[in-house]
């Protein structure tokens, strides 16, 4: 996914990648890694991304629930639920014509 400021974010099994914009014109260029353990080699597997009308990131993962990108780092999102929650996995962040997120 491209963000508004064009850069690029890819998600996957093993965390998110991130290449800024200015990095990308560059032949030789490197990707940050977010919820990834170099230590270990293991990873988050993320599952959602999505950038929100007004530009917050916004990420799920399978494992771990929500997080949004303060533009350091990501927070884990705390959701309330009405249900019995049985499982923290997020597959989908959309936005309505109300600015209100929805999350599957």
């Amino acid at each position: 996914m491209f963000d508004f400021r064009n850069n690029l974010w890819i998600t996957n099994q093993y965390g998110l990648c991130f290449l800024s914009a200015q990095n990308l014109r560059n032949e030789n260029y490197s990707f940050e890694r977010y919820f990834y353990d170099n230590l270990t080699n293991e990873g988050e597997d993320i599952l959602a991304i999505f950038e929100a009308s007004n530009g917050v990131l916004w990420v799920g993962s399978k494992e771990s629930g929500l997080y949004r990108f303060n533009n350091k780092t990501f927070e884990n999102a705390e959701i309330f639920l009405d249900i019995d929650k049985s499982s923290d996995i997020i597959h989908a962040i959309e936005e309505d014509v109300y600015d209100r997120l929805w999350i599957t």
